[in-house]
């Protein structure tokens, strides 16, 4: 468009293409990715209850589903970007034994679909050195080693490997016995567009050397007698770390003859919101489902609304303990809605309310003590077990 171009009127712009919203796109994502996370935890946690009749491949199964889940977990929140209403993003840091584990342990089903091998090969002078940004290295080596296994061809091997770089440094390289890069895209590959994948988008490798760039290392494509060899040099920390340990299952529900048979002490411990009344405003039903199926088998009593107009019949069924609103269904009338909620029990009304949000939106201007909590999604159950946690101080005394 020229200078001197009479801007676009209305009627000509076009409308948002929704498979191109990334903020809604993001919003989806994590909607599905709560939902995924939440029922293999509890597949995780069944089977470890019962693991003499579980297959090992099938609890192995839900750990690596588990951890990758959770990683993916991470991307998301990261795209989206927390506000400060919700806290800073603070990604853990690892061994480079344990990334490099991961990362081929996270690709094993797609390894044997190619009919590829896998060899590993760690420096022991930085196996149990440690590295900021975890989630954002496995993601790099997650896109290597999958743009590495498509070009492989069968019954070849994918290498992987951890050496000592420039003082301070770590080089995670990644080779395949392919074709290689051919001379001709060598200059532009980490350019969007380009990619010798098939199927390939080409922006794997420009976004994987984009966040590389963004936190102290780069990645490069080496020399290599064969194949493709990509090296990502990342910082080392200055001292051993260990990674953050995941938090402890949720206590397992138990069965109507065990509620009779107990003190209510232990049922406490065991049904921790029981005699809890839950508002749960939602408008995605497979997320309602999850929590409703998780909190009403720690004791909850869940009343679910999809719309904020159903909010006030709602509160007219009586008093609630906490309300957990996701901002889609309450977007137009944030401010108002929360206030509905905490005012439903009159003046010594002490309900909780926890906001949700699974986009970038900003959390509206109201009185901070009007919010107990914000989780982001992709969240774990855990996640709103904590967030709802001061409600069961106030049970059985």
């Amino acid at each position: 468009m020229s200078a001197s171009s009479p801007p676009p009127r209305p009627s000509q712009v076009p409308p948002i293409d929704p498979t191109r919203d990334l903020g809604g796109t993001l919003h989806e994502v994590s909607n599905a990715l709560t939902v995924v996370i939440g029922w293999v935890e509890r597949a995780r946690d069944e089977a470890n209850q019962d693991s003499s009749r579980v297959p090992p491949a099938l609890v192995r199964a839900l750990e690596v589903a588990a951890a990758r889940a959770a990683h993916a977990r991470s991307i998301v929140r990261r795209a989206i970007q927390p506000d400060a209403a919700s806290g800073a993003f603070a990604e853990p840091s690892a061994h480079v034994g344990l990334l490099v584990g991961d990362a081929l342990t996270g690709l094993e089903p797609e390894l044997g679909r190619a009919g590829v091998d896998a060899a590993c090969d760690i420096d022991p002078k930085v196996e149990t050195r440690g590295v900021d940004m975890a989630v954002t290295v496995l993601q790099i080596l997650t896109n290597l080693l999958l743009n590495a296994i498509a070009m492989a061809p069968r019954g070849s091997r994918v290498t992987i490997e951890a050496r000592p770089g420039v003082p301070g440094t770590v080089v995670l390289a990644v080779a395949d016995e392919g074709p290689g890069v051919p001379l001709d895209r060598r200059g532009n590959l980490f350019r969007a567009g380009v990619t010798t994948r098939i199927g390939g988008a080409g922006i794997g490798l420009r976004h994987a050397a984009a966040l590389a760039r963004a936190n102290g290392g780069s990645l490069s494509l080496a020399e290599s007698d064969r194949g493709a060899r990509f090296e990502l040099v990342w910082p080392l920390r200055s001292s051993p770390t260990t990674p953050l340990p995941p938090p402890p299952p949720p206590p397992p529900p138990l069965s109507g003859h065990q509620l009779h048979t107990e003190t209510p002490s232990s049922i406490m411990r065991a049904m921790p919101l029981a005699g809890t009344r839950i508002l749960l405003v939602e408008d995605d039903d497979a997320v309602v489902d999850l929590l409703d199926t998780a909190l009403t088998a720690r004791g909850a009593d869940v009343v679910s609304i999809r719309h904020r107009r159903e909010l006030s019949a709602a509160l007219a069924t009586g008093p609630f303990d906490a309300a957990l609103f996701d901002i889609s269904p309450i977007q137009e009338d944030v401010k108002g809605a929360v206030a509905l909620a905490r005012d439903s029990g009159g003046p010594e009304s002490q309900v909780r309310v926890v906001l949700i949000s699974g986009s970038a939106a900003q959390m509206p201007d109201m009185p901070h003590d009007w919010v107990s909590a914000w989780v982001r999604k992709p969240f774990e159950v855990a996640e709103i077990l904590e967030a709802i946690a001061p409600l069961s101080t106030r049970l059985f005394r």
